[in-house]
């Protein structure tokens, strides 16, 4: 998998209070000024993504709720949508 020109990903992983859950904590950078983008947790340490190109807009894909939510980052017009179903008490 490629990264676009544009951002580039950074992942930490951090211990959580929830029982046996790990959580990570992601960063999205601009490459051009390396300032971040997008920050966000993911509720668990296994982070799934893709990068999309379409249309002259770059897209991050990921699943912010690894119980069935799903994340769409449009990185080119700076906008986050996120839908998570709130099972396993997330």
């Amino acid at each position: 998998m490629v990264a676009p020109q544009e951002s580039t990903i950074e992942e930490n992983t951090l211990d959580c209070d929830v029982g046996e859950w790990m959580e990570a904590y992601e960063e999205i950078f601009e490459n051009e000024s390396n300032e971040i983008a997008f920050s966000f947790y993911c509720n668990d340490d296994q982070f799934f993504y893709s990068w999309l190109n379409h249309s002259d807009t770059e897209y991050f894909i990921c699943a912010e709720d690894i119980f069935g939510g799903q994340t769409i980052i449009d990185l080119t017009g700076s906008k986050m949508e996120s839908y998570s179903p709130n099972e396993e008490g997330f």
